[in-house]
């Protein structure tokens, strides 16, 4: 004769995916850390705040292909897993090619997913319209973060003479005049002009920014992320300023 209320606790569990791209530019520092390991840190760091929440963790490991894929489970010795491949991981390929790899996880993810996509970013994807396809179509099934990192020398080139640059994925090399004023803001306004119009492709298709540098710590930025999303707020882009 007595009134009970049922209470139902929401299932929360997500399926967080992280793919890594592991190219050739990767393997870069002006100051600090390359930018691959400074990726593979922070998959490291998203990982094990997934499985504390009981989230299933899957990886997939790209250059120029999908080189490696560990479908999502949970569990301490998976993610142990995951920590070996990440550190471990040796690729075959030296190009870039975000566009298979977001194909690939459209094929491969049945249930609906969070997704980090983390990378410099450095690949010709501005004007691809397979990029923008490919990214448009996953962010519609799927919740897909773009995660930059980024080395100060991406976009700001210091006077220091005539210098010889070799493009790590290609191999190709050029000699560049950085005492000229003019030579050095046509470097930074290419690099300018890659990242408008990288953001626009994010923006058009729901994808939230975030840019982390190699000079600086990471976890406060990821921290500011994941809080601002708590609140229920959506930041297109996170990220100190340049």
């Amino acid at each position: 004769g007595r009134t009970h209320v049922k209470r139902f606790i929401e299932e929360r569990q997500l399926t967080v995916i992280l793919a890594i791209d592991q190219s050739a530019s990767g393997a870069f520092a002006s100051a600090g850390r390359l930018k691959s390991e400074v990726a593979v840190e922070v998959g490291a760091v998203i990982a094990l705040a997934a499985t504390k929440n009981n989230d299933r963790v899957g990886l997939a490991l790209f250059t120029d292909h999908v080189e490696s894929f560990v479908p999502p489970r949970k569990g301490r010795g998976h993610i142990l897993r995951l920590m070996r491949d990440m550190l471990e991981f040796r690729p075959t390929g030296r190009g870039t090619d975000i566009t298979a790899v977001l194909r690939s996880l459209r094929t491969r993810l049945r249930r609906r997913a969070l997704i980090f996509v983390i990378s410099d970013f450095l690949a010709p994807t501005t004007g691809d319209h397979g990029f923008d396809r490919a990214l448009r179509r996953l962010a519609m099934r799927h919740e897909v973060i773009g995660v930059r990192i980024t080395d100060p020398r991406d976009r700001e080139m210091p006077r220091v003479g005539l210098v010889r640059t070799t493009d790590p994925e290609s191999g190709a090399f050029s000699w560049i005049d950085t005492s000229s004023r003019a030579v050095r803001r046509a470097l930074e306004a290419r690099a300018a002009a890659h990242d408008a119009a990288l953001a626009r492709a994010l923006r058009r298709a729901h994808v939230d920014q975030i840019d982390i540098r190699t000079d600086a710590p990471f976890v406060p930025v990821l921290a500011r992320y994941f809080e601002l999303r708590e609140r229920g707020r959506r930041p297109s882009r996170a990220g100190g300023a340049r």
